[in-house]
């Protein structure tokens, strides 16, 4: 990554802040996060992505997680988009919230959108669920 002065944060550290809080360390550290030839994409989408754009203060945290939820949606993107519900669950977005991005991406993407946001928060939903029982009886 390009140097950056004292005064410039760095846009690949913060991002990678963000990025692990936001996706936590299990995603982050995958196989393919850490495969050489996708390195250079990695670089670029955690500097990029996640350290410039996910650190800009015009939105918060919850609100950029509900839009990427959308874009997700509309975009048929269902392996992303259930990486993005638990990342929902993190920033504080309710099971409710995430029904209502569901309703909305119905309307305007059609009804299998839809459906499968509302499929990947139940997946979600129960698997978090599942994690805390075991958390708590653990």
């Amino acid at each position: 990554m390009p140097a950056t002065s004292a005064e410039t944060p760095d846009p690949y550290a913060t991002g990678s802040r963000i990025r692990r809080e936001v996706l936590g360390d299990e995603h982050v550290n995958s196989a393919l996060s850490n495969w050489p030839p996708a390195k250079p994409l990695f670089d670029l989408i955690t500097a990029h992505n996640w350290g410039s754009v996910w650190a800009r203060e015009g939105l918060d945290r919850r609100t950029r997680t509900l839009l990427n939820l959308a874009l997700l949606t509309t975009l048929n993107r269902p392996e992303e988009l259930r990486l993005y519900v638990r990342g929902a669950l993190r920033n504080g977005c309710s099971v409710e919230d995430m029904a209502e991005v569901a309703v909305h991406c119905a309307a305007y993407a059609g009804g299998p959108a839809g459906i499968g946001l509302m499929r990947a928060v139940h997946e979600a939903h129960e698997a978090v669920s599942a994690e805390e029982t075991v958390s708590a009886e653990g």
